[in-house]
Parts: structure tokens; sequence; C-alpha cells
């Protein structure tokens, strides 16, 4: 379906082919003998919008949202409140791909591997890929409600990165954990912006063997030349972040990092197995300041504990702790009205 508005209430579903929905002025498709290779917005229409309130299926092929570059001014607006599903089949993968100015997400999206870029995204809906990845960026800002639901969990981890361009504000659940006996150390979850915040939100990379890794705001010491540091982290009293191991294995890492301040109250926890294994590796760390009230556990039962690193320039010990830092967070827009994705 192309046009410079373009919307689904029904259901469109291919076998082993692409499903398409586009909005802009002018468009480029790249054809083969196997049918659709690929789908550009070459000029951005004004106003345009997608709007998906039915089915969209790709059996073993891959849906395609495209409303414009996200760094066109004039790229359009995707709006999914149905379900977009694309399964693998007979050893062809699916996947979705969605590309467009503004993404507001509040129904179920569901593929081995899923890749979002976007100008900026707010999300109350589900997304699932099963041990596989998820990938979103937004130019400018993420915004995560409770109501979110994000998950790579399988027989293994999978991988779940999101990737702000200014503000990334997380309050739902984020989840890459393994079970069935396999080794969920391959789960990892990774989320960074320059100004990121986990305000009450759950984020897990467990495994029924080796716990996996979660690394929010930088890579351990900041040092990750693949994923960029955040200015400034916060992590609120309501906010857990797990990479536990589960019967036999060692508990995984978790990173809270950023290059200026970082301020955390949460619960983190990186235990070893219940019957055998270490515990793993914790870092809570602002290059130039850190203000730690949250609690860490990296204990092992039957194995030696793992440890917890505080590494900004200065450390200050006081009691009691201030809660200052957390009496004010701004809104990523502080003048919602209805119509911009955030009113």
């Amino acid at each position: 379906l192309l046009g410079s508005n373009v919307e689904n209430r029904g259901a469109i579903v291919t076998t082993r082919g692409t499903a398409a929905l586009a909005a802009g002025e002018a468009m480029t498709l790249n054809l083969d003998a196997s049918g659709l290779v690929a789908l550009t917005v070459d000029q951005a229409a004004y106003n345009a919008h997608i709007r998906n309130s039915g089915i969209l299926e790709a059996e073993g092929g891959t849906v395609v949202l495209n409303a414009g570059a996200a760094e066109n001014v004039l790229a359009g607006v995707v709006n999914n409140s149905g379900r977009v599903v694309a399964t693998s089949v007979s050893e062809r993968n699916g996947a979705i791909v969605i590309e467009g100015g503004s993404l507001v997400q509040t129904g179920e999206v569901v593929a081995p591997t899923i890749n979002v870029a976007v100008n900026r995204m707010v999300d109350a809906g589900s997304w699932r890929a099963e041990q596989g990845n998820i990938t979103i960026h937004a130019a400018t800002t993420i915004e995560q409600t409770a109501a979110s639901h994000i998950s790579a969990s399988g027989k293994q981890g999978g991988s779940v990165r999101l990737e702000a361009g200014k503000q990334l504000y997380l309050s739902g659940t984020i989840e890459s954990n393994g079970a069935d006996g396999q080794s969920g150390s391959d789960g990892t979850i990774t989320v960074t912006a320059p100004t990121t915040t986990i305000a009450g939100a759950t984020l897990s990379a467990n495994g029924s063997t080796d716990g996996g890794m979660v690394l929010i705001g930088g890579g351990w010491q900041g040092s990750d030349p693949n994923l960029p540091n955040a200015a400034t982290t916060t992590v609120t009293a309501s906010s857990s972040i797990s990479a536990n191991a589960g019967t036999v294995g060692n508990g995984g890492t978790v990173v809270v990092w950023s290059e200026d301040t970082t301020t955390f109250a949460g619960t983190i926890s990186a235990n070893g197995g219940s019957e055998a294994g270490n515990g793993g590796a914790v870092e809570v760390s602002g290059h130039e300041q850190l203000a730690m009230s949250g609690t860490v556990s990296t204990s092992a039962p039957h194995g030696e504990a793992g440890f917890l690193l505080l590494d900004p320039r200065n450390i200050t010990i006081e009691q009691p702790f201030s809660p200052l830092q957390f009496q004010r967070i701004s809104l990523l827009d502080p003048n919602a009205t209805a119509g911009n994705q955030h009113g």
C-alpha cells in the first residue's frame, strides 16, 4: 500500500514475500525474481501518516512500514495499534523494518529480527523476537511507558538495543532471558542516550545457566567503542536490573555508566547459580560524579561472590543520603498536546 497517507484496518498476509506500507510523495521499489527487495521513500510528504490497526503478516518474509528517513524533517508518523508479524518458515527468517519521523507503538510487533530507525518513538506496546534481535534507534528521543514489554527471550537470550540521539526514558519491561537448560550468557540488553533515565523499568538478562549482560549508558568503564556513552544516567528506586544465573552457572555483567553524572537508587542482581557458580560483575560509575543509594547483589550460594566497581573521579561517603536528585525528573515533552505523540 503506497500513498501520501496509508491506513490498514484489515488483514494483509504474504508467504515468503513482503508486506509493505509506505507514505510519501515519491518512492522507489526495487524488484527481482523473488519479489520486492527494497522500498525507499525518495520524497517525504508533509503530514504523511501510516496507520495500522489491523494485521500485517509475512510468513518467512518481511514487513516494511516506511514513512521516510528519520533525518528528513518532513518524514511522517507511523502509528501501529494492530498486529505486525513476520514469522520464520523453512529456514527463511522473518524480519520487520520500520522507518519514519515518529513511531507511536501501542500494538504488537513480532519477528526474529526487528529494526527501527525513526526520529522519535513513544512505546506502550509489545515487542517480541524470540532469541532474536531487536534494534531501535531514534535520532532524538525514545519514551517507553510502563505498559511496554520488549522481549528477546527464548531458549537462549537474544539481543535488545535501544539508542537515542538525545534522550531515553524507560519505564516498562525489557528482557532477554535464556531458558530450557540453554546458556543465557548470549542474552544482552543495551540502552543509551546522552540523557538516559531508567524510571521504574525492569531490565533482565537472566539465564538458566550463566547470566547475560545489561549495559546502561555505556560499556565497562565507558570503554566499549561500539556503544556511545551517556552524559548523564539516572536510575530510580523503583527500577530493577538483573543478570542472574540459573541452577548452575555464573552471574552475568551489569554496567550503569555516564561520562558526567550517574545517579543510582535502584536494584541490581548478578548472582551465581543456586547450586553452583560464581557471582557476576557489576559497575555503577560516573566518570565525574556518582550518587549511589541503591542495592547490588553478586552473591553465590555455592561459589565465589562477584564484585561491585564504583569508579567516579571523587567519592564522598555521607549519611543520611540526600534524595534531592530524584525530586524532579524532566519530561521528554513538558508541553504535551494532542497530536504530538506525548499528549
